[in-house]
């Protein structure tokens, strides 16, 4: 009898194929989360770096260049230069340059004054004063494509007027891409069409 005993003794120290297998299947279980996890945080760092990529090359290709001479334009009457003529291009630009939504800001000494644009924006004759519009232009259209260009005309008021040896700084800020700024200084001499650029 005492052989028969202990064949028939509880044992709590013995690991079961059923809890191994238990075991198992929880490590499989934590282990598949944990890579989906780590899976789902990559992709999600890939879209967001793929997104900024994207919105830095919409932005450095949507550019524009001043092409040729600044030229200020003589008010016959004051003898100061009202006038601002200057001519863009657009080189290699991806995304056309929108004019309808380009700022123009003139700085002068003791004042910075933001231009406003003509409504519509093309015209064929020159804006009135405060105002500047697009006077020429390759095609038809309110944007700059790649390879076009336009001439824009700035149009002074009689305060903002430019005096024979002022400086100037002209910034023209495009709702997309890099902004161009031009410095210059008038003429002693004021002629009826002057070079400032």
């Amino acid at each position: 009898m005492v052989f028969r005993s202990v064949i028939f003794m509880k044992r709590d120290e013995a690991f079961t194929g059923l809890e191994a297998a238990l075991v198992l299947l929880a490590f499989i279980v934590v282990a598949s989360v944990f890579s989906y996890v780590i899976l789902g945080a990559g992709y999600f760092s890939i879209q967001k770096s793929q997104s900024v990529i994207y919105s830095a090359v919409e932005q450095s290709s949507s550019s524009f260049m001043i092409e040729g001479d600044v030229y200020g334009l003589k008010n016959s009457t004051s003898g100061n230069i009202d006038k601002i003529r200057l001519s863009i291009r657009s080189p290699y630009s991806v995304v056309p340059l929108d004019l309808n939504n380009m700022n123009i800001i003139l700085m002068k000494k003791d004042s910075i004054t933001k231009i406003k644009r003509s409504s519509p924006v093309l015209s064929e004759t020159y804006p009135a004063p405060g105002y500047w519009s697009v006077i020429k232009k390759d095609e038809e259209s309110s944007s700059l494509s790649m390879g076009e260009s336009a001439t824009i005309v700035i149009s002074l008021t009689e305060d903002l007027e430019l005096k024979s040896n002022e400086n100037f700084k002209i910034d023209l800020l495009p709702s997309l891409g890099a902004s161009v700024s031009l410095s210059g200084s008038v003429p002693d001499n004021i002629h009826d069409t002057n070079i400032l650029y």
